[in-house]
């Protein structure tokens, strides 16, 4: 018996399931969003509770408003639960309207932000202190004896220099120490 070939989907399936994806509007390099910026979007964007709490909203995206199709105005969409266990949502839609899919998609993360409840704004709060608190990344070259590029603070160029005079790191290692009747 000849295998059974599954039907290719249908037009309708595939508009439906293109409709229901969200792309973001590409950006150059002038409006390029900054690493925190970045962050919040990517939150606001993401359906998960962990890490960042949701738990009354879901689905945030941006719309155009057309008018004869023409589009004259963006605005941010979001599903909100009644209660977090509810299975059913209602969408909720901002009153502001943007001049670009740009300028809405900025303001997501704070639309839905305030589409939560104070607790949950709370936690991301907290998670917005984590992203402006976190340490810098500090780029360490293959050779630790190189300080033009890792020099950090004062202190990480005093203990360089000291290994350096004493013959670095792992000298100890591989070389003898001569005793005291070598001498």
């Amino acid at each position: 018996m000849p295998p059974v070939l599954s039907k290719p989907a249908s037009a309708v399936v595939n508009r439906s399931q293109c409709s229901h994806v969200y792309f973001p509007a590409r950006r150059s390099r002038t409006l390029q969003l900054s690493k925190n910026d970045t962050a919040k979007f990517g939150a606001a964007l993401d359906n998960e509770c962990d890490p960042y709490g949701w738990t009354y909203t879901s689905n945030a995206k941006v719309f155009p408003e057309r008018v004869g199709g023409v589009i004259l105005k963006w605005r941010i969409r979001v599903s909100r639960r009644t209660h977090k266990t509810s299975r059913k949502s209602v969408p909720r839609k901002s009153s502001t309207r943007y001049g670009t899919q740009i300028d809405a998609e900025n303001a997501m993360y704070k639309y839905r932000k305030g589409c939560e409840p104070k607790t949950v704004q709370a936690k991301l709060n907290e998670w917005e202190k984590g992203l402006t608190n976190s340490a810098p990344v500090v780029v360490v070259p293959m050779d630790p004896t190189d300080v033009s590029t890792s020099i950090v603070d004062e202190s990480t160029r005093v203990n360089i220099q000291r290994q350096r005079r004493s013959g670095g790191p792992q000298s100890s290692m591989y070389c003898r120490r001569p005793s005291n009747d070598e001498d």
